[in-house]
């Protein structure tokens, strides 16, 4: 994923860092997508946590476990809506954000596919970064790209998990088999038709 409160469809879309938290004025979560959840993923229950319209032709929804923060969590799924955004050109410019990174974050991994018959691109990959308390974030996440209904531009689907700290060596020991999982649990939901409300 990409910092809170910006476009997760990649850098040549908007430029940030990853894993800042600004500043969230907005105390009350609107649905901006006519998507309120909840979602429910392996058996968890993932309610609107967090929602964003910086522009009027985008949008974003992050949806967490009960317990759980938008400044710290664990696990998340994320909908985003951008108008005018291919799907193809979004999931690439999100490879050339990956790319770059790659560098300075060996970390950084990610395997793109296309399915054909869904429309959709789905891209996995792994990042890191450090925290503010010096322990370090690191992250897998699955996004999938598709066009928004009546082609008014793209959705991504997204889920995130991420470990802090400590807990990043048992995350990667962790990962191959939750991966697996997550992303067959993933894959079969069925993708969210937005209907995005008018500033």
């Amino acid at each position: 994923m990409i910092s809170r409160g910006a476009l997760a469809f990649g850098a040549a879309l908007v430029s940030s860092a990853p894993f800042c938290m600004p500043v969230r004025a907005q105390t009350a979560v609107v649905d901006y997508l006519g998507l309120p959840g909840p979602y429910a993923l392996r058996d968890v229950e993932y309610r609107l946590a967090w929602s964003s319209q910086p522009t009027p032709g985008y949008a974003k929804h992050e949806y967490l476990p009960v317990g759980q923060s938008p400044e710290r969590f664990e696990r998340m799924i994320l909908i985003e809506h951008a108008a005018g955004v291919d799907p193809v050109k979004a999931a690439a410019a999100k490879v050339e954000e990956l790319k770059a990174r790659k560098p300075n974050d060996p970390t950084t991994n990610w395997t793109i596919a296309r399915n054909g018959a869904a429309g959709e691109i789905l891209l996995d990959f792994t990042l890191s970064a450090p925290d503010a308390a010096g322990g370090g974030i690191s992250e897998w996440n699955a996004y999938r790209y598709a066009a928004a209904p009546g082609g008014r531009g793209v959705v991504l689907l997204g889920f995130s998990r991420r470990a802090y700290g400590v807990d990043r060596t048992a995350f990667y020991q962790a990962l191959k088999a939750e991966r697996r999982a997550d992303l067959a649990a993933f894959t079969a939901l069925p993708m969210v038709l937005v209907r995005p409300k008018a500033r």
